[in-house]
């Protein structure tokens, strides 16, 4: 599970949020969020659920598909 970046930033915008604000809400470091965000880190469920949460979206809206690997 992945991130849907243009959704993310689209949802911060809305919000009036920046990500270190988000990071503040949900209980992490800019860091940490900055390397989810980015797919350097795997998004956990729990995360995903935080952050559709802080930013008031269907988490369906905000994971993006991964391609399925052969």
């Amino acid at each position: 599970m992945r991130i849907d970046k243009y959704v993310y930033r689209r949802s911060l915008i809305r919000k009036g949020m920046l990500q270190l604000d988000l990071a503040i809400q949900i209980g992490v470091t800019p860091e940490y969020l900055s390397k989810v965000v980015n797919g350097n880190l795997k998004l956990s469920l729990n995360m995903a659920i935080k952050i559709s949460e802080a930013l008031e979206i269907e988490m369906s809206e905000l994971t993006a598909l991964e391609p399925v690997k052969n």
